[in-house]
């Protein structure tokens, strides 16, 4: 059984998202250029690229930002920041706070006529998806709720407005009829994570992430619309062949866009009348990154017609002092640590470092020592510090991110 993981704030639709960078929602409120904030988070800035990778202007100011999605019609911008949903008009650079509630909201995404933002938002004993006008007006409206349930995240609404589609758990794929009754319709359950749902322009086709493989790889499956589900006797196929998430589909269909594990945005020219077929990977271009990740760390968003690419570029963190730990007292510290909501990491030696995942979604990242027993992220900003009991075993951490108190998680 894997061990369940706590997403405290965002979810990448990506992106990505992976949930040590995403449980950072009390990180946001901090000053990020605070260095006396153990943990504080990195800025990003957001910027505009063509799709050969040309930067064409920023959009607004430096922060912490996550969970991008273009509008439909590519004029818009839905981003998560400081556990609200926010809107920038690209053009003019303004920006709308479009959700206020004091649990934190994640994982927009926006209706085919870009009136409404559909996102989740975990609430007293349930989490819950949700829907509001995009400009930030009027009330928000409960679709779907499901008891106790943390992880959960919105990633795609489907062209025709019939059906939203997220995941739980970092396990299980839904899509959700908007229709009837709204009874979530499970797609994919099984022992393998799977997430980040996309629908084809024409409906026939759902792309989503699947670590079936033993990593994170882009699959397309036939779907029905009728049912909701997939086509009984469909075909599936993989592509992605070097990890990746699945973005958009081009409006037309003929293009499926995904971020590579190295951080390339890749196309794939596809036809899907009269019926599927893959034609070749693309890079289009490598995104920026930061030192000492193996994924992308990236949150980024495709336009309808394949043009435009938002990314939320990664800031230079604050020059920090590295020092050489023995690798007999780096073994003591791999694991799997458990926090007391459930919530579990992973601890893994990667050549002469330590590393450190959210089992659930699966992406690494390398912890830098500064002392034997504390480390630091270059990713994001983060801080773990490994604490021993009087005999000198190793029996929990702590993850610090905007807080002097930090998260503790205990080593099974």
């Amino acid at each position: 059984m894997k061990p369940r993981v706590l997403l405290s704030s965002i979810i990448l639709a990506a992106a990505l998202f992976t949930v040590l960078s995403m449980g950072q929602v009390g990180a946001q409120s901090q000053s990020t250029g605070d260095a006396r904030v153990r943990g504080a988070a990195f800025p990003e800035q957001l910027t505009l690229f063509d799709r050969h990778g040309k930067a064409l202007h920023t959009v607004g100011a430096p922060g912490v930002y996550g969970d991008l999605s273009l509008s439909p019609d590519g004029t818009r911008l839905a981003v998560v920041r400081g556990g609200d949903i926010w809107v920038f008009e690209l053009s003019r650079g303004t920006v709308r706070r479009v959700t206020s509630d004091a649990a934190p909201e994640w994982s927009p995404v926006w209706s085919p006529d870009g009136s409404q933002i559909g996102y989740f938002s975990y609430r007293d004993d349930y989490g819950g998806v949700y829907r509001k006008a995009s400009n930030g007006t009027g009330s928000e409206e409960l679709l779907y709720t499901q008891l106790g349930v943390r992880v959960m995240g919105l990633t795609d609404w489907s062209p025709d407005g019939r059906f939203l589609f997220f995941f739980v758990q970092g396990d299980v794929l839904h899509g959700l009829p908007l229709n009837g009754d709204r009874k979530a319709v499970e797609l994919v359950r099984e022992e393998f994570s799977a997430f980040g749902a996309r629908l084809s322009p024409d409906s026939r086709f759902l792309a989503y992430s699947s670590d079936e493989s033993g990593r994170d790889e882009v699959y397309v499956r036939a779907f029905d619309p009728s049912s909701g589900g997939f086509l009984a006797g469909g075909g599936k196929w993989q592509v992605s062949d070097q990890g990746g998430q699945p973005l958009r589909w081009r409006q037309d269909g003929k293009e499926l866009y995904y971020l590579a594990k190295d951080g390339g945005v890749m196309a794939v020219e596809l036809t899907t009348t009269p019926a599927f077929k893959m034609g070749e990977r693309t890079l289009l271009f490598r995104g920026p990154r930061l030192e000492g990740t193996h994924h992308p760390s990236l949150s980024a968003s495709v336009s309808a017609n394949g043009e435009r690419v938002v990314i939320a570029v990664p800031m230079l963190p604050p020059d920090r002092k590295e020092v050489t730990v023995a690798p007999e007292i780096l073994a003591k510290y791999t694991g799997t640590y458990m926090g007391d909501c459930g919530y579990g990491w992973v601890v893994t030696i990667e050549g002469s470092q330590l590393a450190m995942q959210a089992d659930a979604v699966g992406g690494k990242h390398l912890l830098f020592a500064e002392s034997e027993a504390s480390f630091f992220f270059k990713t994001f900003g983060g801080d773990v510090e490994f604490i021993k009991d009087d005999q000198g075993r190793v029996t929990h951490l702590v993850l610090y991110q905007g807080s002097a108190t930090g998260s503790k998680a205990t080593r099974e």
